[in-house]
């Protein structure tokens, strides 16, 4: 008895095999799709996103500004330390100009003092000499009515006589005793020619000049 060849229903088959195929062209367009726009986002991201692409500007240029900023503060404090150099070494100058005046003007007044030292026994000597010089003698109204054989009763005529050297020192003593009251030379003068103190040469008046030497006499 011979076999028969059975029945194959390949129509089944045929739809697997092309659902199979449809499936797989389906996902490798998926994944396609899904790389081109992962690829275009990441291109997007990195270069043409506005905001990402300002907040990079923006931190370029707070770089760039603190660089400048930097530079421009350390340049400044560059050029105040050399002008602070400047007018230190021009005070330094200035000072030392003023040592040197200072130092000449102490050597100027030294040579003054030296030469008033040197001159001044001399010139109280002088002034002593002309203060205790004899006065000569002056013929007073009374030796010349002698004289002539008058009278001189009634009359109210100075007598005339040299000081002696106690009588001197008690003017002068009186003298600066006034000046260290607070009297002017002028008001010394007055002073005696009103209370008639005689001068040492019995001539003339009380002059303040007169008053002003007696008191440098030591």
């Amino acid at each position: 008895m011979g076999l028969k060849p059975l029945p194959l229903n390949l129509s089944g088959f045929s739809c697997g095999k092309e659902n199979a195929m449809n499936d797989f062209l389906k996902n490798l367009r998926s994944s396609q799709k899904e790389r081109s726009h992962g690829s275009g986002r990441s291109s997007q991201d990195s270069y043409g996103n506005p905001e990402k692409r300002a907040a990079y500007d923006r931190r370029s240029q707070q770089k760039k500004s603190m660089v400048q900023g930097s530079e421009d503060f350390f340049k400044r404090a560059e050029e105040t330390l050399a002008g602070i150099q400047v007018l230190l070494q021009g005070m330094n100058e200035t000072m030392g100009r003023l040592a040197d005046a200072r130092e000449r003007r102490a050597d100027v007044e030294e040579k003054k003092l030296a030469l008033l030292e040197a001159l001044l026994p001399l010139t109280l000597d002088a002034l002593k000499s002309v203060v205790e010089a004899p006065t000569p003698a002056v013929n007073s109204p009374e030796n010349g009515e002698k004289k002539n054989g008058l009278s001189g009763v009634g009359r109210d005529a100075p007598v005339l006589k040299k000081l002696s050297g106690e009588e001197k020192k008690e003017i002068v003593k009186n003298i600066r005793t006034l000046r260290k009251l607070g009297h002017t030379y002028d008001q010394i003068a007055e002073h005696l020619e009103k209370n008639r103190v005689p001068t040492f040469s019995n001539k003339g008046k009380w002059h303040a000049q007169t008053i002003h030497r007696l008191c440098r006499i030591p």
